[in-house]
Order: structure tokens, then C-alpha cells, then sequence
């Protein structure tokens, strides 16, 4: 009985490791291939390199058009310490309304539309006088 026990186990370990050395082996380079520049149009990459643009610099616009209507109020009412500006808030400053918020957040998305706008108009007179030379 403990020798067909035996014969059983071996067998069974032998046709398991033939299993698994007969699979078929991977690839050497798994990775796929990165793109090449020619399989994408040139118009295609430019609004990538405009929508990435766009995106990148949003947060920094935000931040200084926030800053600016800060400082504009502060200005405007006579240096009064409720509406200091962002460093110097505190519990008791100028909270800013909701409209003000909206109109804080549609003049940095086309401030930054229009920085990437410049930036594209740059890249394509860039490419033109590289593709002259």
C-alpha cells in the first residue's frame, strides 16, 4: 500500500514539473514598445502639450489670482487687518463669497488657457524655423 502511496506522489510531482517546464517561457522584454514620434499626427501632440500645459499651470494661477483679489481688497479698504491678505489671515479675516470664489477660479482657467495658448504659438514658430534650417 505505501509503495503505490509512493509511486502515486512521484508521479504526480513528475507530471506537475513537467507541467510547469513545458509552459511556454515569457518573452525576454515583457514591456511593450515605447511610441515612436511617427505614430501619433503632429496636431495630436500639440493639444497633448496644450492640455498638459493648461492643467500644470491652473494651480499656480489660482493661487496668485487668489492672492491678487487679496491684495486688491486689502488696498481698497484702507490697509484694514480684516482683509489682509493670504499670509496674514486668521480666524477673524474677510471670508470671500461664493461669487467671488467663481470669478477667482474662471480668471485663472483662462489665464491659464492663454498661457498655454502663448506656449503652443511659441512651439510651432519654434518648430517652423527649426524645420527651415
Amino acid at each position: 500500500m505505501n509503495k503505490k502511496i509512493l509511486c502515486l506522489i512521484v508521479l504526480l510531482c513528475t507530471v506537475t514539473l513537467t507541467a510547469l517546464y513545458a509552459q511556454e517561457k515569457p518573452a525576454e522584454n515583457a514591456l511593450p514598445e515605447p511610441y515612436k514620434a511617427s505614430e501619433f499626427p503632429e496636431w495630436l501632440n500639440l493639444t497633448r502639450r496644450f492640455e498638459i500645459i493648461a492643467v500644470g499651470v491652473f494651480p499656480i494661477m489660482l493661487f496668485y489670482t487668489r492672492f491678487s483679489f487679496d491684495m486688491y481688497r486689502y488696498i481698497s479698504n484702507g490697509f484694514d487687518s480684516v482683509y489682509a491678505p493670504w499670509p496674514f489671515k486668521n480666524e477673524f479675516s474677510y471670508k470671500p463669497t461664493d461669487s467671488e470664489q467663481y470669478q477667482s477660479v474662471m480668471i485663472a482657467g483662462i489665464a491659464s488657457l492663454i498661457f498655454a495658448g502663448v506656449d503652443t504659438f511659441l512651439y510651432i514658430k519654434k518648430q517652423e524655423r527649426n524645420s527651415k534650417d
